[in-house]
């Protein structure tokens, strides 16, 4: 399900430090443009998603030296490692679309970006 508002003002700067963080001890810049960067956090009990759109790109030291346009940030339970395998499991099988990928960048709206996630698990052989 998709919602709003799941990261808490008091947790963003916890958060953010935690990415720096990992980001500084290797790029999660995947290639292709995208990148997925992703912390576990006890404050947190569900796996939260948050996706983010740059129209110029991004350097994120990715695999492939290519600017970043699409960053989803994958926010896990600490105490649930399963549930954050899971969701980088499903994330890293639809960015292996290219299909996928095309759409995700060009999506400009939260509901572009939910009916193409829910697309891709409807339709997982795209």
């Amino acid at each position: 399900s998709y919602k709003e508002g799941c990261i808490r003002k008091k947790d963003c700067q916890r958060i953010v430090d935690a990415i720096i963080n990992r980001e500084n001890e290797a790029s999660t810049g995947m290639g292709k443009g995208v990148a997925v960067p992703h912390v576990k956090d006890s404050a947190f009990d569900n796996v939260v998603a948050v996706v983010g759109q740059s129209t110029r790109g991004i350097d994120f030291s990715a695999l492939d030296r290519q600017l970043v346009y699409s960053i989803i940030l994958l926010i896990s339970p600490t105490e649930q490692p399963d549930k954050h395998l899971q969701a980088m499991e499903k994330i890293f099988r639809h960015l292996q679309q290219d299909k996928f990928r095309s759409f995700l960048r060009q999506a400009q709206t939260r509901t572009q970006i939910e009916d193409l996630l829910k697309e891709a698990d409807e339709n997982p052989s795209w």
